[in-house]
């Protein structure tokens, strides 16, 4: 598109830029009024490019769909993948490092850098606010340079601009494409994220009510791995589940028979921000009334904020609470809670880590490793806390041995080990809750 060349009947010969720059001239002038909707405005363009004898080396009307796009839509770059999201089922994220570099990323395969751009810096910044304004979350400008918002469903941008980001680079920008996918236990083991025996004490742990934090990086496979052992948990017709969730809705947990009704007692719910307080259905808020609705298990999905200790406290009265953070590593998911619990309580730093650990006595650690594989690292035991620190048990881990270069690209070589028994305490824990003591002897 950034390449075509388009030519008139005298022998002038534009770019696509200068082109564009012609057709808005006509379009503010003649028909202002079609700029109201993407919708209509292609056959505007088009009506102009015929009646100026516009010749291309495409069809006009893809022309004219891709010159609409640019003054009133998303962008004719954009528009190909966040119109079509079908089409590209393994994008998960396009990356914009400038108003010049595009990058798509994808779960299956090597990132792809885009020759199309958009058409300048200030074109990039005009584009990327009116996706903002879509979601009526504000626009940016200089005195509020960024914002994060929420095109579509599921579909999370990130926007950053001058003065932070550099006058020539026009924004930066991140949008995220989030699919709910169900995820089989057989396709977690046949993708080797973890052994069956790993999997097999996760699934105990979430059937009998051992609270338990997933941690790692974004696209680590922490929602993946907590969708399959919660899906579990909701095949019980008398387990009631309460989902929270922030900007779109990734577990994917309620079920339904021929008729549409459901099956089980998931209650979804989502946040919905506001700038006036009663407006504001935050995490916290929506926890406050999960607790009036009388729940087996809560799920914040992620914990990123003051709401940490809302979750934590839940998780202290018994019921069964399960989330995922942001960490490096199992046993720092511990201090990472309590300096999220720190934006809420006063209490001092050593008594908010021995609430994180009696809320969470499992902690599990997942990766995105070189070779694009995704495993579950660790799976770990907090037993107490001793000399200010957490003592833990390692239960579980992913032992790498080698990384070797192969033709087809790395290779990571390593194994699933068994390190410790869960703890008699833990034991007695499962024992309590109706776990059979034949399921847990490979275990204790």
């Amino acid at each position: 598109m950034i390449t075509d060349r388009f030519a008139y009947p005298d022998g002038r010969t534009l770019n696509y830029p200068q082109l564009f720059e012609a057709v808005q001239r006509y379009v503010s002038a003649e028909r202002p009024e079609a700029t109201h909707s993407v919708a209509d405005l292609p056959d505007v363009v088009h009506r102009y490019l015929i009646n100026q004898r516009v010749e291309a080396n495409r069809p006009l009307p893809e022309v004219a769909g891709d010159l609409a796009q640019d003054m009133a839509g998303v962008s004719a770059v954009l528009s190909r993948y966040l119109d079509h999201l079908e089409d590209y089922p393994a994008l998960e994220e396009i990356n914009i490092n400038a108003w010049n570099s595009i990058v798509l990323k994808f779960t299956d395969g090597p990132d792809e850098w885009l020759e199309d751009t958009f058409l300048s810096s200030r074109n990039a910044y005009n584009i990327l606010n009116r996706l903002i304004s879509k979601s009526k979350t504000g626009l940016l400008n200089e005195a509020t340079p960024g914002a994060i918002s929420y095109i579509i469903d599921g579909v999370r941008n990130t926007v950053l601009c001058s003065p932070i980001v550099p006058q020539d680079a026009g924004v930066y920008a991140s949008i995220r494409i989030v699919r709910p996918q169900s995820v089989s236990g057989d396709k977690l083991l046949d993708e080797e994220e973890l052994s069956p025996d790993m999997l097999e004490l996760l699934e105990l742990f979430v059937q009998y009510g051992v609270n338990a934090v997933f941690s790692g990086k974004p696209r680590a496979g922490k929602t993946a791995l907590l969708n399959f052992l919660l899906s579990v948990a909701a095949k019980q017709r008398d387990a009631r589940i309460g989902t929270i969730e922030e900007g779109s809705r990734e577990l994917t947990l309620r079920r339904f028979d021929e008729q549409g009704r459901p099956v089980n007692q998931v209650l979804s719910l989502l946040t919905r921000p506001s700038d006036r307080p009663e407006q504001n259905y935050n995490p916290n808020k929506l926890l406050e009334y999960c607790l009036r609705y009388d729940l087996d298990y809560l799920v914040p999905q992620e914990m990123r904020s003051e709401e940490a200790y809302a979750a934590q406290e839940t998780a202290r009265t018994g019921m069964a609470v399960y989330t995922t953070i942001h960490c490096a590593h199992a046993r720092a998911a511990y201090p990472r809670i309590v300096t999220l619990c720190q934006q809420k309580s006063r209490e001092l730093a050593d008594t908010l880590l021995g609430y994180a650990v009696e809320a969470f006595p499992i902690s599990v650690h997942l990766k995105k490793m070189k070779d694009g594989k995704r495993r579950c690292m660790e799976i770990v035991e907090a037993e107490g806390i001793e000399y200010d620190k957490v003592k833990s048990r390692v239960l579980y881990r992913f032992s790498v041995k080698d990384n070797i270069q192969t033709e087809s690209g790395l290779r990571v070589v390593g194994q699933f080990e068994q390190v410790n028994p869960v703890s008699e305490q833990l034991r007695e824990t499962l024992l309590e809750n109706g776990a059979p003591l034949a399921d847990l002897k490979k275990f204790i």
